[in-house]
């Protein structure tokens, strides 16, 4: 290398400006794109996040029954428009995000027998945190029977049908894997 190559990196080096260029194509955004607001010492960066394979999208309940699909869930609102405001100078950090509804019955074939009924199973692994209601408890569809805790998040899992709690099949505290069946609904 010329030195005055050298002394030409050397100075932008100095003042900042010696800049490695990456090759990598950037690949199109998908419809898990979500946006975060990110500050670094009282500077605010928007900043937007996708899961690398694109986001699971669970959009309704199905039943074991012979070929019977329910009526699909309504589909989640879309996000609202971010609203930016500068950063106060003393900087607190937001509330805990609220836990989310998750539906939990992906699959028409499912582990065990049910005899047709609907059942809820586990969407992802984790561990009962809570069992909300109890055999033989009426359900109506959307309201919350069992919180699952999974990558420190506590995900609601709603009843897909109005009904009838016949079995619960896990305790609190009890590991679950990703599919295992935890109620048996009528």
């Amino acid at each position: 290398m010329s030195s005055q190559l050298e002394q030409e990196i050397i100075a932008k080096y100095r003042a900042g400006k010696l800049v490695e260029k990456s090759n990598k194509v950037a690949p199109l955004r998908g419809k898990g794109l979500r946006s975060f607001n990110v500050f670094v010492d009282n500077e605010f960066f928007e900043v937007d996040v996708e899961e690398i394979g694109g986001m699971q999208v669970v959009t309704g309940a199905r039943s074991t029954s012979a070929g019977v699909l329910p009526k699909p869930l309504s589909p989640p609102p879309p996000p609202a428009a971010p609203s930016y405001a500068p950063p106060s100078p003393a900087f607190t950090s937001p509330p805990a995000p609220a836990a989310q509804p998750v539906s939990a019955v992906k699959k028409a074939v499912k582990k065990a027998d049910t005899g047709g009924a609907s059942v809820i199973e586990a969407p992802m692994p984790g561990t009962i945190f809570k069992i909300e209601k109890e055999e033989g408890a009426s359900v109506k569809q959307g309201e919350t029977v069992i919180v699952l805790e999974a990558m420190k998040m506590e995900n609601l899992l709603i009843a897909p049908i109005d009904g009838t709690i016949k079995e619960i099949k896990v305790k609190a505290g009890e590991s679950v894997a990703n599919g295992d069946l935890l109620v048996i609904l009528e």
